[in-house]
């Protein structure tokens, strides 16, 4: 237990001892010895009530909920090690531990090198305990969006060249089988019906340092082949 847990539980009995004691001291003014006696011992057996009151809040407090995500890239027996955005981490696998990928368990011996994990748990006494892990072999990272609007000075099989309205400095973005091509209109067109002096709004996101575009859509409207 860190030490403003500590002072908190302190502080909560050091309160309720102070109120406690102020009415006895409230009672011992108008009362008899033996009154007085009586409430003590009550008041000592509501004392020794609420310190488990108190445990129990101390110990929940103890427990704060964590995750993160981050990638395999050491296993052992009985721990996994995965490297996050601004940490390495070693992660104790027990058998309490729950390690699913999609809705199907999975064991330690099941994980591989380069997997990608969504690491759920609690922090107890300062240390990270895992409790569920979801295992998935594409990279789960949150993506970084580019949104542009520009012309299309240079393209080839699997890139083109963006010179934004705002800034002449141009952007490479690379296309892949995902990659979504529109008109003006919105309608899906061929990538081979873009040309370069073209205007388009492109939709890109950052691969270690690549920008891969996931939409462009010209700003003109295609004809369509009738066949």
């Amino acid at each position: 237990m860190n030490k403003t847990k500590k002072l908190l539980a302190l502080t909560c009995l050091f309160a309720l001892n102070l109120s406690l004691a102020t009415g006895v001291h409230a009672q011992e003014a108008t009362s008899s010895p033996q009154t007085t006696q009586n409430l003590k011992a009550r008041i000592e057996r509501i004392v020794e009530e609420k310190k488990d009151q108190i445990t129990g809040i101390i110990n929940n407090l103890d427990s704060t909920k964590q995750g993160f995500i981050g990638q395999v890239i050491r296993i052992s027996e009985e721990a996994v090690t995965v490297k996050t955005n601004k940490a390495t981490r070693i992660l104790p696998i027990t058998s309490d531990v729950e390690l699913l990928k999609g809705t199907t368990k999975m064991k330690l011996a099941d994980l591989a090198v380069d997997n990608w994990l969504v690491v759920m748990g609690v922090v107890e006494d300062d240390s990270f305990k895992p409790i569920r892990i979801l295992v998935s072999t594409d990279d789960i990272r949150p993506r970084s969006y580019l949104t542009t609007l520009g012309t299309i000075s240079e393209s080839d099989k699997t890139t083109f060249t963006i010179i934004p309205r705002d800034n002449p400095e141009a952007i490479e973005v690379t296309t892949n089988t995902k990659t979504v091509y529109e008109d003006l209109k919105g309608e899906e067109i061929k990538r081979t019906d873009i040309e370069t002096d073209m205007q388009a709004l492109v939709i890109a996101y950052d691969d270690e340092g690549d920008k891969i575009a996931t939409r462009i859509r010209v700003l003109t409207v295609i004809a369509q082949d009738e066949n």
